[in-house]
């Protein structure tokens, strides 16, 4: 079937494939200039527009232009270009409408097939591409993977960059949503390159939204911020990319701790999803503010999100999703003690149950239910809602913060028992929760779970007076924590620590007086860690303040002294702490390094040790822990570079002569640096 349009704009549509916008835009516009053009020609230069809006995800652009193209298209009687504009009209998909989307998909399909003069592979790539959109929408993923790749295969066949592009990165997307993170960030890599390759801007800024979401999803939350950050520098780029920027922004500052940069990014979010009328992000940013608000304690103003999230929902006909806002709404009355409000809610719950009866809905109507008994605190109130929780833990896992908040929930009504009626039994119910909370952090990439569960395993360990074990899951959790840019969790963790360090005493005293469990539970303090994990409390940091130095060594192997430097002028009895530091050297060493423990206490110090080579690093202060962490750390890499320093160290050790600062200028200004004039400098 020959091409009856201008040489102009077969040249645009042409530039447009290979993702030139800008040109075929520019083209367009020239040759629109050039005298009166016919109806068709109208056509065909509208129907142009409205694939440049597509393809740079102007969704309500592309569909005004699909209905006003395909009303012109059956005017006159043209039937290619009624299907081009039915497949616009198919991008009402990304406003929930999956239906309505099916039936232009139908539409399209009868038309080509009764049409055989049409050639298919002009709209194969664009059909399979919806129909793949509608497939992952109703979480149909397989069959989404099967469509996307017959597409890029049809994309391949018919050299058209910039849906060879696009189905690269819905195949990262479905594999994500597969939770295959290493075939995720496999196409978000290449979709990536192919799209820088194409300088095809929108492309690029999908590319690397979805492989910010692969670095989220698999803990390393710097390298998402840095890609997403990147992707809002990039111009002519449309709201409705943008907006999805912001949600992953928000949604990576909250894990951090960081609520006011976390709600800044959502209000953005929202704001721009009301602009171009997202209706999936305006929900997710209306529940992730009443979320943050909720942490901060501010109630009132979580509220206030939460009741227009079930209103937009109402109005989008999302029914069933006003669980979501509908739960939380009930868990803020219980903060604020509104038992009747509550009550209120889960009647809602009980409704939406009831109209649908999806397995979502009544994990939301029983989890409902389970706070409500658990606020009675009458014992037969508290099994009806051990029950309800059990059979949402052990059960299908349908939405990762429902089941966290079940098995939460159901460790703290553990707590409760166990504080009550002394019974260590009880902790044998508890373990397999926390065991299964560490695989699901795992398996889900949610290292805040992962963390977080270790520091309440370790406070369960510290109730059965385990202090050993207590030190190394609390060492383990503020690990996990760093390597995954949790810092404001790190710095909490390590306050935990401290506080252990400097209570040791007093447990030792509970030990040998077999104290009850509720003395014990009291003194944990397992509070904190569980409100956090029921987002009802943010990260509580203690203020940073710079440590006091006391004494820095360096150690050669054996335990021979190789340099020593104190920071207390006035510091007497050097010789006695020296001596009897490296008397006990070997125990200290051999503890923190076999164990993988990071700090212990001589006389009223902490000690730091940190290794390189077959030299160890002794650090001695008072004070918090986390920020002298960071100093010696950084000590360590500038030793760890620096050739002289370690070649002097070398050869004063085969002397076995004691370094002084005399003999190496270069380690006194590094340990002036560091140590004496650096300020706290801590990332978040």
């Amino acid at each position: 079937m020959p091409d009856s349009r201008p040489k102009e704009l077969i040249h645009a549509e042409e530039l447009m494939y290979k993702g030139k916008l800008e040109r075929t835009l520019n083209l367009i516009t020239s040759f629109e200039k050039k005298g009166k053009k016919s109806s068709k020609e109208q056509l065909w230069i509208l129907l142009l527009r409205g694939w440049v809006y597509a393809l740079r995800e102007q969704i309500n652009s592309a569909i005004e232009v699909g209905e006003s193209t395909y009303k012109m298209s059956k005017e006159l009687k043209l039937v290619p270009e009624a299907i081009e504009a039915l497949l616009l009209k198919v991008y009402c998909v990304f406003l929930g409408k999956f239906e309505e989307a099916n039936s232009y998909i139908l539409e399209a399909e009868r038309l080509l097939s009764i049409h055989p003069e049409i050639p298919p592979d002009k709209y194969k790539t664009h059909i399979l591409l919806l129909k793949t959109w509608i497939c992952w929408y109703k979480t149909d993923y397989d069959n989404a993977l099967n469509l996307v790749k017959e597409g890029l295969a049809s994309a391949e066949k018919t050299e058209r960059n910039i849906q060879i592009g696009l189905c690269l990165r819905v195949i990262c997307v479905v594999y994500f949503s597969k939770a295959d993170n290493e075939k995720a960030k496999e196409y978000g890599m290449k979709t990536l390159n192919f799209m820088r390759s194409i300088n095809f801007r929108t492309g690029i800024v999908l590319g690397l939204q979805e492989l910010g979401q692969v670095f989220l999803n698999t803990g390393n939350l710097n390298k998402a911020i840095e890609l997403l950050k990147e992707t809002l520098t990039i111009t002519v780029i449309s709201d409705w990319v943008k907006v999805r920027s912001f949600s992953m922004l928000g949604e990576i500052y909250q894990y951090k701790g960081m609520l006011d940069k976390a709600l800044e990014n959502c209000k953005q979010e929202l704001k721009l999803a009301q602009k171009v009328s997202h209706f999936l992000f305006i929900g997710a940013s209306l529940i992730a503010i009443g979320m943050i608000y909720r942490k901060k304690g501010n109630l009132s103003k979580a509220k206030k999100y939460f009741e227009q999230g079930i209103m937009h929902f109402e109005e989008s006909g999302l029914v069933m999703a006003k669980s979501y806002s509908t739960l939380y709404l009930l868990l803020v009355s219980l903060d604020i003690n509104s038992k009747e409000q509550a009550k209120h809610y889960l009647s809602q719950l009980e409704v939406i149950h009831e109209q649908f009866n999806q397995k979502i809905s009544k994990q939301a109507y029983h989890l409902g239910k389970s706070f409500i008994l658990r606020s009675s605190n009458r014992m037969r109130d508290n099994a009806k809602a051990e029950e309800l929780l059990k059979q949402i833990v052990e059960g299908e896992f349908l939405y990762q913060e429902f089941h966290v908040l079940a098995l939460i929930s159901l460790c703290e009504l553990y707590l409760e028992e166990l504080a009550f009626n002394n019974n260590q039994d009880i902790i044998k119910e508890i373990n397999p929760l926390l065991t299964k909370l560490l695989d699901m952090g795992e398996r889900q990439k949610s290292f805040v779970w992962k963390a977080e569960g270790m520091v309440l395993q370790a406070k369960l360990a510290l109730i059965q007076m385990d202090l050993s074990k207590t030190k190394i899951l609390l060492t383990e959790a503020q690990q996990i924590a760093e390597e995954h840019g949790l810092n404001l969790l790190a710095r909490k963790i390590s306050s935990e620590h401290d506080n252990l360090l400097e209570k040791t005493d007093d447990w030792n005293k509970l030990k040998k007086e077999d104290s009850p469990m509720s003395k014990r539970i009291e003194l944990a303090s397992f509070e904190g860690v569980i409100n956090r994990l029921q987002g009802k409390q943010a990260i509580d940091q203690p203020d940073l303040v710079d440590e006091q130095p006391t004494l820095l060594l360096i150690i050669a192997e054996g335990g021979s002294l190789l340099f020593s430097h104190k920071f207390i002028k006035e510091f007497q009895y050097e010789e006695d702490v020296i001596s009897g530091f490296l008397t006990a050297f070997t125990t200290f060493s051999g503890e923190l390094f076999s164990k993988g423990l990071d700090r212990a206490k001589f006389g009223e110090d902490t000690i730091l040790m940190e290794s390189i080579n077959h030299f160890s690093l002794c650090y001695l202060f008072k004070g918090q822990t986390y920020p002298a962490m960071q100093k010696l750390s950084q000590f360590k890499v500038k030793i760890e570079n620096s050739t002289p320093l370690l070649q002097t160290f070398e050869k004063f050790n085969k002397t076995s002569q004691v370094l002084e600062l005399k003999d190496i200028p270069l380690l006194e200004s590094l340990i002036d640096e560091i140590f004496i004039k650096k300020s706290i400098e801590l990332n978040t």
